[in-house]
């Protein structure tokens, strides 16, 4: 990643949204929910749209997320 041109729909820095996703690396790792809202917003909106429904309730939910949108 360019740490000169970090894609965030918050317009952090680019040092900011890497302390982010360092601190969600612990979050997510202790299973804390917070680390991984932190680390998306360090991600662009296309990823952050992706990763999330997984990161969340894992890919069975995603799958019938995107299988059905008008649920």
């Amino acid at each position: 990643m360019d740490r000169n041109n970090v894609s965030n729909a918050t317009g952090l820095p680019a040092a900011n949204a890497q302390a982010a996703a360092a601190a969600a690396a612990a979050g997510a790792g202790a299973g804390h929910d917070a680390g991984i809202l932190i680390f998306g917003m360090s991600m662009s909106s296309r990823m952050l749209i992706i990763m999330v429904p997984l990161m969340i309730s894992g890919a069975g939910y995603a799958g019938a997320f995107f299988a059905d949108p008008a649920r």
